[in-house]
């Protein structure tokens, strides 16, 4: 039976745009969990997702996104401008039994300054990004192999006007005019993903790269990428088969073993009101704390923790989120706001 999803996710955080620069899968439905959730089976942080019930009805997916970031880290232009360093995704994906094929195109714009006294220039930066995902539900667990391979182009000098001719002067600096191929640009990586469901609550996994680029695979590259994490879901229905008003789920991650740059702890709830069998009101509240040193595992800093909380509407055709993310430490400092806006179709 095919199914339909539309998803809009509008969510609201603190959080820099990850990863800006580099190659790397965009997930709507991380957003709303902080970063959290490759033990989630209803997302694709994880390729081993792919060999979960929840997927196996979808044949097509596509994607469009766009975000942004307010605050003292939006660059040096001084004139007002409705955008401050944009990005965007648009993505499709085709199923198959077990197999997925990914294009994305991610474009974002940096480097901001005044050019005229009504405009701002960028540096735009074209990402585009070839994925595949296979996955095995073997008996015992689920396994998946990411391919992932992509190029940059790149364009100087994006003008974009103040006030209306903002939006037109964005989607033509963005999607219409010429970019220059970088050299060198190119990479790719081989990733490998796991999923146990222990019972019907628990569940853990874990996600590797195993080759980057032109470097041979090595253990230390394994563990700098390792992130293992687990997930926990109270029932869908009781005992009499019918469906129970509150489903709690609970997603733990931990990442950067031996990179300083990626290494984290983050911590997601998700307590769902299920009105009806596809009609749910979601509550998200995820807490993700940045890990620079090994002993800071074992150590509670709030000045170096982000929370977020979140609010989702789940329809039979659609899907709506508003999120917001802010330091631990002190509420009132949202001086780097980040708004992001998604649509997804499946079918």
């Amino acid at each position: 039976m095919k199914q339909h999803l539309v998803l809009l996710l509008f969510s609201v955080s603190i959080l820099p745009v990850l990863d800006a620069s580099g190659l790397s899968t965009f997930s709507p439905y991380a957003l709303c969990l902080g970063g959290a959730g490759i033990a989630n089976d209803e997302g694709m942080e994880n390729p081993a997702n792919l060999a979960s019930e929840n997927m196996e009805d979808i044949t097509f997916s596509d994607y469009a996104s766009y975000q942004d970031t307010y605050g003292s880290s939006s660059g040096s232009g001084s004139n007002s401008s409705i955008f401050q360093s944009p990005v965007s995704y648009l993505g499709a994906s085709f199923f198959g039994t077990g197999v997925s094929m990914t294009l994305q195109i991610k474009n974002y714009l940096d480097d901001k300054k005044d050019s005229t006294e009504d405009a701002v220039s960028f540096t735009g930066h074209t990402l585009t990004m070839m994925q595949m995902d296979i996955a095995l539900p073997l008996k015992f667990l689920q396994v998946g192999l990411r391919l992932r391979g992509g190029s940059e182009v790149k364009r100087q000098n994006a003008i974009i006007r103040s006030g209306l001719l903002a939006i037109p002067d964005y989607f033509i600096q963005t999607y219409l005019e010429r970019y220059e191929y970088v050299e060198g640009s190119e990479s790719y990586s081989v990733g490998l993903g796991a999923r146990k469901q222990i019972n019907d609550a628990w569940a853990l996994a874990f996600t590797a790269d195993l080759y980057q680029g032109g470097e041979d695979a090595s253990t230390h590259y394994f563990l700098d990428t390792l992130r293992l994490g687990f997930s926990y879901a109270t029932p869908t229905y009781n005992k009499e088969n019918a469906l129970n008003f509150f489903k709690v789920r609970i997603f733990g991650d931990i990442s950067g073993f031996t990179d300083s740059d990626s290494r984290y702890v983050s911590l997601a709830t998700e307590v769902r009101c299920q009105l009806l069998r596809d009609h749910s009101v979601s509550f998200f509240a995820a807490v993700k704390a940045l890990k620079p040193e090994l002993m800071d595992y074992i150590t509670f800093d709030a000045e170096k923790m982000l929370a977020t909380t979140a609010l989702a509407l789940s329809l039979p055709s659609s899907a709506y989120s508003v999120a917001v993310s802010f330091p631990l430490s002190d509420f009132s400092d949202f001086s780097a706001v980040t708004v992001s806006l998604t649509g997804q179709y499946r079918l």
